[in-house]
């Protein structure tokens, strides 16, 4: 009978063929759907199993593959450009597993533990991946496809790296990939690896990003900086809210009011942006730690604009995180403040050109009107603690604003130089 022609250079098969499938491949290579209908390929599978045959390269899995699961596999075993429709691995324990290259449109891994595993240019289909509360020591995810995943509540004790991960077909790199690092534990020594990937549509609610290694990756633009998925969620949520409500709210009288609670999207309340907080307090520690100080400032601004919006006063009153927001950026905004700067001096000396100020001393300006640029000449001389002699303020309000000069303008000047510094003045 006639050998196995899987057409693959890195697999030699001895199998003889199996008489079902067309292209003459052994009933693990055969790539026939129905292959499994007499329950033949489940006995095969076993039998491997039993006689501890761990050697699966280039195997086709066309149903809820379950051999695998809830037990502890302590010899090498190899999926190596394996092919599985729906595979449940969860609760398995894996010493050591090779999963390069292999393909899966649906994969389930809850619950198992990875001591070592290659997923290197594995194909994770469209319908994605589960990797919630698995337990991984050392696992590789290079180049792999993969555009949905979920490593929520995961435990990681020792090196798990994601590096140049594709999203669709043909996979792409720096292509966004929507994947949840929620809650991840760490061990002691314990370390995510992400490297030359996209992170645009990835969250990483409750995860200590301090213990995140983090090497050319493209974060989300939002207004200007670099910001964590995880706030760009909050802010739709809240614009889904106040558009359903706009759209068939009581506000039109397109709903009665009592159905409008059934579907209405969930408005964000202050509490949910403390995690997102977080986040940014220890991105700015991990980035601080590689001198990337660029990125510093972004998620700084970040931290500070979570923290404005986690109270309604801070949010909606005049604080001071909304002067420091408006006038600075919160130190992070050098054009921002100079903008303010100019703006401010030009109000003022509009102000004090409105108001009584006299050509004093000067007999051959006497009951000449003040204009504005000899106003805005003489409030930037008292901003600079200069001693214009010409002109002078004669009434309680001239006098009043010529004050508020002489402390708003040296104030606005130094947040100026602040946002100057920090934007510029941190890389040295």
């Amino acid at each position: 009978m006639a050998f196995c022609k899987i057409e693959d250079p890195w697999i030699i098969c001895e199998r003889d063929a199996w008489k079902g499938d067309p292209d003459g491949l052994c009933l693990l290579h055969s790539r026939q759907e129905n292959k499994d209908h007499d329950g033949k390929f489940t006995d095969a599978v076993k039998k491997m199993l039993d006689e501890e045959n761990y050697d699966f390269q280039g195997g086709f899995f066309p149903g809820l593959d379950s051999f695998f699961s809830g037990k502890e596999w302590t010899k090498v075993i190899n999926f190596t450009s394996a092919i599985f429709h729906e595979a449940y691995l969860n609760g398995a324990t894996f010493n050591a597993a090779n999963f390069y290259r292999a393909t899966f449109q649906k994969a389930n891994f809850c619950l198992s533990t990875f001591k070592w595993a290659s997923f290197s240019k594995t194909n994770f289909q469209r319908h994605g991946a589960s990797f919630s509360r698995v337990t991984f020591q050392h696992v590789d995810f290079s180049e792999a496809t993969l555009q949905l995943a979920d490593f929520d509540e995961a435990k990681i004790l020792g090196r798990i790296t994601f590096a140049g991960i594709h999203s669709g077909e043909p996979p792409e790199r720096n292509q966004p990939w929507s994947v949840t690092f929620r809650f991840i534990q760490f061990g002691e020594k314990g370390v995510l690896r992400l490297e030359d990937l996209s992170l645009e549509w990835a969250q990483f609610e409750g995860t200590d990003l301090r213990r995140v290694e983090f090497d050319r990756v493209t974060w989300p633009f939002w207004w200007g900086r670099a910001a964590v998925y995880d706030e760009i969620l909050l802010h739709r949520r809240r614009w889904d809210y106040i558009s359903y409500l706009l759209n068939y709210g009581c506000l039109w009288g397109k709903r009665v009011p009592g159905d409008i609670e059934k579907d209405m999207p969930k408005k964000p309340t202050f509490e949910d942006f403390a995690p997102a907080e977080r986040l940014y307090r220890q991105l700015k520690a991990n980035y601080e730690e590689e001198r990337d100080f660029k990125r510093v400032g972004d998620f700084h601004y970040g931290e500070m604009e979570m923290h404005r919006r986690g109270s309604p006063w801070r949010q909606w009153g005049p604080s001071w995180y909304n002067f420091y927001r408006v006038l600075s950026g919160y130190g992070e905004r050098p054009l921002r403040a100079f903008i303010a700067l100019i703006a401010l001096a030009l109000i003022l000396a509009g102000i004090l050109s409105c108001t009584n100020i006299s050509w004093e001393g000067l007999k051959d300006k006497a009951g000449q009107v003040v204009g504005f640029r000899d106003s805005l000449i003489y409030i930037l001389q008292k901003a600079t603690f200069q001693r214009p002699e010409w002109p002078k303020p004669i009434s309680f309000w001239s006098n009043l604003w010529a004050v508020f000069g002489t402390i708003l303008l040296p104030g606005q000047a130094a947040l100026f130089i602040l946002a100057l510094r920090n934007r510029l003045g941190r890389r040295r």
